[in-house]
């Protein structure tokens, strides 16, 4: 009986897990290129059916939104867009969606490998928004500075004091240093979402 009443509690779980895994995720995403030529924008998941696609609220600059149709096919968004549709986002600099077929659920993100392409939930990109220096392996976060509408920095952090003195005592030493930068869906792909907005790494040479 136990046995039993063990397996059916499994079953179940399973069954959950595969409806969670399963499921349309809704809400306001940003999307962050890896293409230093493409835009940054916004995705929102209006329903089954149905994506917003809108550019960033510039000063002096149109926002563009466009709602575009998609099948949802086991963790894959597929894109359905007509030729108008791509004249208009090349129209407005976003040339790389025009071409973009496929997003990719994934956790917590969704994904376009093809054009390396992160979408963030809105959620996360305050508690995303630092720079994470790695030197000798070990992490220093820097709080990024914010800007307005007109591209302005609205705040400036402090510098982390503990990194100021790390590079201090590596200034002498860089050329015996391997820099490596990663950002967005580099960066989520080897350290995770809370480091999308960048990691700065400093590797030792060995000679």
């Amino acid at each position: 009986m136990k046995k039993v009443l063990f397996s059916l509690i499994f079953f179940l779980l399973c069954a959950i897990q595969l409806s969670a895994s399963n499921e349309l995720p809704r809400g306001i995403y940003y999307g962050m290129v890896t293409d230093s030529l493409a835009q940054n924008h916004y995705i929102e998941i209006i329903n089954d059916s149905t994506i917003k696609l809108s550019s960033i609220n510039l000063h002096m600059r149109f926002q563009f939104e466009e709602n575009l149709k998609f099948k949802f096919e086991g963790r894959i968004l597929k894109i359905h867009k007509s030729q108008s549709d791509i004249e208009t986002l090349r129209h407005y600099g976003l040339q790389h969606f025009s071409k973009l077929n496929e997003i990719i659920i994934a956790d917590k993100v969704l994904l376009n490998k093809e054009y390396q392409v992160i979408y963030i939930p809105i959620k996360y990109c305050e508690k995303s928004n630092y720079t994470t220096y790695i030197i000798d392996g070990k992490e220093y976060l820097q709080k990024n500075a914010r800007s307005n509408s007109y591209g302005l920095v609205k705040k400036r952090h402090k510098i982390n004091r503990k990194l100021k003195r790390k590079l201090k005592h590596i200034e002498s030493d860089l050329d015996d240093y391997e820099i490596k930068v990663y950002k967005g869906y580099n960066a989520y792909l080897k350290f995770g979402i809370d480091k999308v907005s960048g990691v700065i790494e400093l590797i030792k040479k060995t000679h």
